[in-house]
């Protein structure tokens, strides 16, 4: 069974990687199929890259099985969006 998780992120640049990391190996411990799904909100720090680097990273870890970790960036943030 494959389950997905959404990771919201904004200037996360400190934490992010951990984040995704404890939520991929917590389904991959229920003997799931992880589907990570990150969203980078507008951050203004090392947040998309780091994310990217974890991003492949787990890819990299994953080859050959159904897993799929993706990144989404947002240029700008959820509050940006909504003044507009």
């Amino acid at each position: 069974m494959i389950v997905s998780a959404i990771i919201p992120a904004r200037n996360e640049d400190e934490t992010i990687a951990r984040a995704m990391l404890r939520v991929h190996d917590a389904i991959v411990r229920h003997g799931l199929t992880p589907d990570l799904i990150v969203i980078d909100d507008g951050s203004t720090d090392a947040t998309g890259t780091v994310a990217w680097l974890a991003v492949r990273l787990l890819q990299r870890t994953a080859a050959g099985t159904q897993s799929a970790v993706r990144l989404v960036r947002s240029l700008l943030g959820a509050a940006e969006v909504q003044a507009r």
